[in-house]
């Protein structure tokens, strides 16, 4: 595939395009804001998305208003927005444009209410001069660039991709999952792509294991009355699979590795494998992309990797390592 020059995205509607392929369990309505401040990255999933060796020329732009972001379990309000988006913008090759344009498009929805059966009448607000201003980004620049892609399933945008067309550039687009295949933007772009959900629930995944309060920080509290705590030691890292047989099926043969080294003492083995399973059932959608091995002295979790996730991993470590109840556990530095 030729280089792209560009990629654009609707920041609001890839994000709302990126919750609904989240949607689904309570360990997601317990984290899904959090997720999205400390975690999420769009230009990584733009990476992941496009298989790209090498940056865009241009770099990354994304576009997006100070209004709340999404609805219910991972609705941010103003403030987190502003923090959503700066963190964003401040990631590699990415620049961010705040579009604030007074006003809103509100679409009126009916439906039934769950509790008392009753028809209700909804409200739902959009964002307002997003595409327009994407439009007018793109139509400035024309000269610039020979390859954009466009993140957004927003149909608004066909009559900008067929003007761009007939200038002679090329305009790709990803438009969500392949739900999208045959809408009217896809069908009018050269090529589309489409957001790899399960590189979103591995991600969502490796969030749970490392956050503040997630899988690893359960361990750690439930076993910090065993007299043998001192001698558990944690490593993560990347690391081969030697043959398909040692570890999980998949196309690549590079994994997270995380190894917690118990020291054979029994209790605390019984321990973790109860703690490990609880946990990882709570995933049963990633049962092929990771698992868990019981050695003498310790267990360790391979996960599926893809270069992104380690880029994440190391991200969130860099900013957030003090914060860890079980930094203390890290045997050697984390190797990602």
């Amino acid at each position: 595939m030729a280089r792209i020059d560009l990629v654009v995205i609707d920041g609001p509607n890839v994000y709302n395009t990126v919750a609904q392929l989240l949607i689904g369990s309570d360990e997601w309505a317990a984290r899904a804001r959090g997720y999205f401040l400390e975690w999420f990255d769009l230009d990584r999933l733009v990476r992941h998305t496009l298989s790209m060796s090498r940056e865009p020329r241009l770099g990354i732009v994304i576009f997006h208003s100070r209004k709340a972001l999404g609805k219910n379990d991972y609705r941010l309000e103003q403030d987190q927005t502003d923090s959503f988006w700066i963190r964003q913008g401040a990631n590699p090759h990415t620049s961010i444009h705040s579009i604030d344009i007074p006003g809103k498009q509100q679409t009126t929805m009916k439906g039934t209410c769950s509790r008392c059966n009753q028809e209700v009448v909804t409200y739902e607000t959009s964002e307002k001069g997003i595409d327009t201003s994407i439009c007018t980004y793109l139509l400035e620049t024309v000269d610039s660039w020979q390859t954009v892609c466009i993140f957004s399933k927003d149909v608004d945008y066909v009559p900008l991709v067929w003007t761009l067309r007939r200038k002679g550039k090329r305009v790709l687009v990803c438009a969500g999952d392949r739900n999208e295949s045959m809408s009217a933007l896809v069908l009018a772009s050269q090529s589309a792509h489409w957001i790899d959900r399960e590189f979103l629930q591995r991600e969502f995944y490796l969030y749970s294991l490392f956050c503040s309060n997630g899988i690893m920080t359960e361990i750690y509290d439930s076993v910090t009355n065993m007299k043998q705590l001192e001698t558990i030691r944690v490593s993560v890292g990347l690391r081969q699979c030697v043959t398909q047989d040692s570890c999980i099926k998949y196309g690549s043969n590079e994994v997270v590795g995380i190894d917690i080294w118990h020291g054979g003492h029994k209790d605390l083995a019984e321990e973790f494998s109860g703690l490990i399973k609880g946990c990882t059932s709570r995933f049963p959608h990633l049962a092929n992309a990771f698992e868990w091995e019981c050695r003498a002295n310790l267990l360790c979790l391979n996960l599926r990797c893809e270069p992104q996730h380690g880029a994440g991993i190391s991200r969130w470590l860099e900013k957030n390592f003090l914060l860890l109840k079980w930094r203390s556990w890290i045997a050697t530095p984390i190797n990602i």
